[in-house]
């Protein structure tokens, strides 16, 4: 889950009109990635579950960058 949620953040975050996708799938990526180094058993799962991060981290920050996680849906 969190592998496909950074490859999903990482791509999207390519395309600055996705950031909502974007920041929410990294942020869910990050959450899901932490939760699943805590209860972890094999290196082979720690693995997949730091490149997902990483990527969810990356994707995460762009669209942080781009616009967030409500920009333009919430107004002042």
């Amino acid at each position: 889950m969190t592998l496909v949620l950074g490859v999903l953040s990482f791509v999207t975050a390519q395309f600055h009109n996705l950031h909502l996708l974007t920041s929410w799938a990294g942020l869910i990526g990050i959450l899901t990635g932490a939760y699943g180094q805590f209860i972890s058993a094999t290196t082979r799962e720690r693995f997949a579950l730091v490149v997902g991060l990483g990527l969810a981290g990356v994707g995460f920050y762009l669209g942080m960058a781009h616009g967030g996680l409500f920009g333009g849906v919430i107004s002042y």
